[in-house]
């Protein structure tokens, strides 16, 4: 397939959340979040900052929401992209990890081969 450039403002990755459940077990989740899209000049302004920084700048700025219907409220509704939603998500535990290894392996390394 060739290569295509985008102009879309934004990009949609999987991530995958691992969380301790009943009986002691990591579980293993996944839902699709949307980042930002940066040049390469930015991308380069990013990795210059701190890791406590890098880590602020995905969870803060650069991701931007998720697939609706691929996350649950507490109520089991879809859980939509919104300040309140954001917020939730991000005192998930593992999440904020997962948003920001997603990130790292969306714009470096690509999804990761069986």
């Amino acid at each position: 397939m060739p290569f295509q450039l985008s102009n879309k403002p934004t990009f949609k990755y999987k991530v995958k959340v691992k969380q301790a459940r009943d009986a002691g077990k990591l579980e293993e989740f996944e839902f699709t979040a949307e980042y930002k899209r940066l040049d390469q000049a930015a991308i380069k302004d990013v990795l210059a900052l701190t890791s406590e920084q890098i880590f602020r700048k995905i969870t803060e700025e650069l991701w931007v929401g998720w697939v609706v219907g691929e996350i649950k409220a507490l109520d089991g509704s879809n859980l939509e992209p919104s300040a309140e939603g954001r917020a939730a998500m991000l005192l998930e535990p593992g999440v904020p990890q997962a948003l920001m290894n997603g990130w790292m392996d969306a714009v470096f390394f690509g999804p990761a081969k069986n």
